[in-house]
């Protein structure tokens, strides 16, 4: 009861801004939008829809687990699901955005041969990679639970968890290739939705109160995402009715290397401080900071609403050679995101406690660092989609460099701050480095394509 009041007290004071005017003035500006920016507003809405519910079941999935388990064992959870979202991103070999670039490359051109000859070649990759890491870590696990974070619940919880590791990166990737051929809402519940709501259904059917339990859940939920990424997947007519042609390695590999350090170094930016907050903190400390982080990210789900209709046009038209619309798009979609991420900032910068509060009392300590991850991640909306437009267009290892620069500052802030800051000191240096990525990636941006995203008010 007392959880629904405050979920009331959110609503009302959601519903008391006028956003009228703002989506007005934005009519009025996109109303003479030409085909490309229309089918980037049409997918986007589509995408927006679906999005909202990953986004709603992810933060529900949290404040579950965080009231059922508590703050220790939740913080175990959380700790082992950051490290096995690092390991899944590591066994995908950075074949993310090479997917979404080269499928979507071959689909606008209909080469769907070489489509299945990518798909097939990547997939082996990914699944001899996420398994060997899986295994790894199964391995260490002792040694990271009594050496590294002091804490010897943390093995039996890791070693469960580990076998989604494989299931994770798979599932990713067929989100991906789906992304690639545009099968948008498809992709969004693959990649977003079905894990989180799998992980609710089981959750109250079985109501676990140990972070091990939540982590057996978490396979079987992961595995479902999976099933239904591989079954949409082989549901395309056109790819069951080609023969696969091998594909040209050295490309993929130019490709996918440089972005396999962009995931490594992004997956450091965003979670490099709660590992480092584990390793000096207790695990309630890390339940509490990844509340906050997790609703901070809410701010930029409409970033991936977007990018998941903007990422495979940027591919289609670079190829094509029509760079000036895909310098509009760029900015048009720059635009939505702004618009659409101010009301979610708002109400963080200015009811953090009321929204803590729904994952229990002791989760209240992380109001300022949710203020401070808001700012960060609205920076990362506001920016645009900078970081597809590199990586799409063959600039890959501009967008490592990057990243580079801005895990290093991320970590350089986290062993300066975190061991006398502790949660606070997490959020500066997370924030930060977002921050920092992504307007380095603005930077780039113009240099190279000669748009700066910015500029929404022209």
């Amino acid at each position: 009861m007392e959880t629904a009041f405050h979920l009331i007290g959110v609503f009302r004071y959601v519903h008391s801004f006028d956003v009228r005017p703002m989506i007005r003035r934005a009519i009025g500006r996109l109303r003479n939008a030409d085909a490309d920016i229309t089918e980037v507003l049409h997918g986007s809405a589509i995408a927006f829809a679906i999005k909202i519910l990953a986004a709603g079941s992810a933060f529900a999935m949290n404040v579950v687990i965080a009231r059922l388990l508590g703050a220790e064992e939740a913080g175990l959870f959380f700790l082992s699901y950051t490290i096995i979202l690092i390991s899944a991103a590591v066994g995908r070999l950075g074949l993310d955005n090479t997917f979404v670039r080269f499928i979507a490359a071959h689909h606008a051109t209909n080469e769907w041969d070489q489509i299945r000859g990518l798909y097939l070649t990547g997939i082996r990759w990914s699944v001899v990679a996420s398994v060997i890491i899986a295994i790894l870590l199964f391995l260490s696990s002792n040694f990271l639970a009594a050496k590294v974070f002091k804490q010897a619940a943390f093995a039996d919880v890791m070693r469960i968890m580990a076998i989604g590791i494989p299931l994770m990166a798979l599932s990713t990737l067929h989100a991906n290739a789906l992304q690639g051929i545009k099968k948008i809402p498809q992709s969004i519940i693959v990649l977003s939705v079905a894990a989180p709501v799998a992980m609710l259904v089981l959750t109250f059917l079985i109501y676990p109160r140990v972070a091990v339990t939540g982590g057996a859940l978490f396979v079987g939920a992961t595995g479902l995402a999976l099933s239904l990424g591989v079954y949409w997947w082989l549901r395309v007519p056109s790819l069951t009715a080609t023969t696969p042609i091998p594909v040209d390695r050295a490309s993929i590999i130019a490709s996918c290397f440089p972005l396999l350090w962009v995931v490594i170094l992004n997956q450091t930016v965003m979670w490099s401080s709660q590992i480092m907050l584990a390793a000096w903190t207790s695990s309630a400390d890390v339940a509490v900071f990844n509340a906050a982080q997790r609703t901070a990210m809410l701010t930029s789900f409409i970033l991936v609403a977007v990018n998941s209709i903007a990422a495979p046009k940027f591919s289609a038209m670079y190829r094509t050679g029509r760079l000036e619309e895909m310098r509009r798009i760029a900015v048009a979609a720059t635009r939505l995101m702004m618009l659409f991420g101010l009301a979610p900032l708002a109400l963080m910068l200015a009811l953090p406690e009321l929204i803590l509060l729904l994952f229990g009392p002791e989760f209240t300590a992380g109001a300022s660092a949710l203020r401070i991850l808001s700012i960060g991640q609205f920076i990362n909306l506001a920016t645009g989609s900078v970081g597809f437009l590199l990586s799409m267009t063959g600039h890959e290892k501009l967008l490592r460099n990057n990243v580079l620069i801005a895990a290093a500052v991320t970590i350089a802030l986290g062993l300066i701050l975190i061991p006398s800051h502790g949660i606070y000191g997490a959020a500066i240096a997370t924030a930060c480095g977002i921050a920092l990525q992504n307007l380095l990636c603005v930077w780039q941006v113009r240099r190279v394509h000669g748009v700066n995203t910015l500029t929404i008010w022209r």
